[in-house]
């Protein structure tokens, strides 16, 4: 990926970030509580995950695990191949995402990510980890992202994109 195209997706998903962030805003103003509805951190988190494997989806394929389908790399990047990655895409996106938040004053979304630190290990978590757990997760938006992953594959299947097992 070139810098171009990576400052092109840099903006691009600024703009999603704006739209989940208002969507958070509207849901945090309002005068009830959407249970069921993921907030905007977790939406976020999804958001940042798949950007994180978006590089390495070229030849990789997808292996039925449990309850859930994880992308199996065609290539282990290296370690200097990820720092760049991580440095010029997924550590400004993050930080955008902070000063959206921010500056719409959508507390929650920020909470939800539980800061820099945390929202790259879970989304290390959720690329290499073991199991999908919620309790693996340390923001509430890496849990709520495990417990929705299973529900979104059970939608693929019933909708035809997964095998069943």
């Amino acid at each position: 990926v070139t810098l171009e195209e990576k400052n092109g997706l840099r903006i691009r998903l600024a703009g999603i970030v704006a739209v989940l962030t208002l969507i958070e805003r509207g849901n945090t103003q309002g005068t009830f509580a959407l249970a069921e509805h993921p907030g905007g951190g977790t939406r976020f988190f999804a958001l940042l995950a798949h950007v994180f494997q978006m590089w390495m989806y070229a030849g990789a394929q997808l292996v039925e695990d449990g309850e859930t389908s994880r992308v199996k790399m065609a290539f282990e990047p290296s370690e200097e191949e990820l720092r760049h990655f991580f440095d010029t895409l997924v550590m400004p996106v993050v930080n955008d995402a902070i000063d959206i938040a921010a500056n719409m004053g959508v507390d929650k979304f920020l909470d939800d990510m539980g800061g820099q630190g945390a929202i790259f290990q879970d989304i290390f978590t959720a690329q290499y980890g073991q199991e999908l757990l919620p309790e693996e997760f340390h923001t509430q938006a890496g849990k709520d992202w495990a417990r929705l992953i299973v529900v979104n594959e059970k939608i693929m299947r019933a909708s035809g994109y997964r095998a069943e097992s």
